[in-house]
């Protein structure tokens, strides 16, 4: 599940009886989330330690009905804000440091 701060990732989302489940390819985890597509990108890229706020919808035509595309700079998760306990994993730890740094510091799965 290591990604590095270059690589781009492509996450794709299909609507299945209410719900929209997003997956990478080449990653193993997933994750769904029944308000939208996008909210179920976001809660993939954050499974991942991306920051969810640098994804984009990509407009393909020829995806069936349900299904959206979505991309992502492959940048990392970090302390952006001025707070000790950073907004996308809840972890005190400093900008420099990634949120997936931070989780192996603590003890918690990365």
């Amino acid at each position: 599940m290591q990604t590095d701060n270059t690589s781009p990732i492509t996450i794709n989302i299909r609507q299945n009886t209410g719900t929209y489940i997003a997956k990478a390819p080449g990653l193993k985890p997933t994750a769904s989330c029944s308000t939208g597509p996008l909210q179920a990108a976001e809660a993939l890229a954050k499974k991942l330690g991306l920051a969810p706020g640098l994804i984009q919808e990509q407009s393909i035509g020829g995806l069936g009905y349900g299904c959206s595309r979505f991309s992502h700079s492959g940048e990392l998760a970090t302390n952006t804000s001025d707070k000790a306990h950073c907004p996308n994993c809840g972890i005190c730890h400093t900008r420099t440091e990634t949120c997936n740094e931070a989780k192996a510091r603590v003890g918690g799965a990365v």
